[in-house]
């Protein structure tokens, strides 16, 4: 009990209901009401009818999925003088299925070298670039909600204005397949993208 009345000045918990396939869905909550009862009750017994606050109102996957693409150089021929295969994904076009009913809004993790990374969901037609000078190893992190933005740097510093504003669309993933476009200018050895998101749902 205690727990759950924190949440209404500590911050958000989490509900996670468990499904009948093994898998999960959660959603973030605050405490309302609902503790407060009769004298003596919550002492040897309690019949609660909770009140629970949540503000995004769509319930969503426990875990996040991931989708990497890292700097590949030029390959070599295939047979010349042996097979040839790697597990990197090239940077440019690639198709993310996002399974939830409605958008789902995506983390990214840009790891230098690079000088610019443009990010295009040709689905919705809109994009976003990022212009800052990262060296080999360095992080920038793109973090979006529906009613907020999150740029940071290497030492944590906001790198918002770094957007091209006016015409930046830091956009969500919608529902299906989403035919989105990586390009990071100043790329080598050691670029990687990675997108996260958490699908979300109408129901749990």
């Amino acid at each position: 009990m205690r727990a759950i009345v924190a949440t209404k000045y500590r911050g958000a918990g989490l509900l996670t209901v468990y499904r009948d396939d093994a898998s999960a869905r959660c959603i973030e909550c605050y405490y309302e009401d609902g503790f407060g009862g009769e004298p003596g009750e919550n002492l040897r017994f309690a019949n609660p009818a909770l009140t629970l606050f949540c503000p995004d109102g769509f319930w969503r996957d426990v875990e996040p999925r991931h989708v990497r693409r890292e700097y590949l150089a030029a390959s070599t021929p295939y047979l010349d003088p042996y097979p040839t295969v790697t597990t990197s994904r090239v940077l440019g076009d690639s198709t993310v299925t996002n399974p939830g009913d409605v958008s789902a809004w995506p983390s990214w993790t840009l790891t230098g070298p690079a000088t610019e990374l443009t990010a295009t969901n040709a689905t919705t037609g809109e994009a976003f670039t990022l212009t800052y000078t990262l060296t080999a190893g360095q992080q920038a992190t793109i973090t979006i909600t529906p009613d907020r933005a999150l740029v940071r740097g290497p030492a944590g510093q906001n790198l918002i204005g770094s957007l091209n504003w006016p015409g930046a669309t830091l956009w969500a993933l919608q529902p299906g397949l989403n035919e989105v476009n990586f390009s990071v200018s100043g790329s080598a050895a050691g670029t990687a993208i990675e997108l996260s998101f958490y699908p979300r749902y109408e129901t749990a």
